[in-house]
């Protein structure tokens, strides 16, 4: 019997967000991260600048950024100007968060 000791996650990188794909990739970038990890682990691995605003939602719903990601965990990052007119698709779905969520000081 083998022990896993990661998770993989799908990471949804929205409209101008998608520069920050590592290695240059677009649109969904999947990640390895140590099991425990949680959502501002993925914020931190991309490297988002400090005073970038975005909107994160796990598994289609608003997420914490303290949230432990499980294996096959599906996270959407929005620019908060996203989404239409008015951003009404992605109300109750995403939070946002600001550059604190970015310091390695989490």
């Amino acid at each position: 019997m083998s022990v896993t000791t990661h998770v993989r996650v799908e990471v949804h990188l929205h409209a101008d967000l998608e520069r920050y794909a590592p290695g240059g990739r677009r649109g969904v970038v999947t990640l390895v991260l140590p099991i425990g990890a949680q959502v501002a682990d993925v914020l931190r691995e991309l490297a988002l600048p400090a005073d970038r605003r975005v909107l994160v939602g796990l598994n289609g719903a608003a997420a914490q950024l303290e949230q432990v990601l499980e294996d096959g965990a599906r996270i959407d990052l929005v620019p908060p100007i996203a989404g239409g007119a008015d951003g009404s698709y992605w109300e109750g779905k995403c939070r946002t968060v600001t550059g604190i969520a970015f310091s390695t000081s989490i």
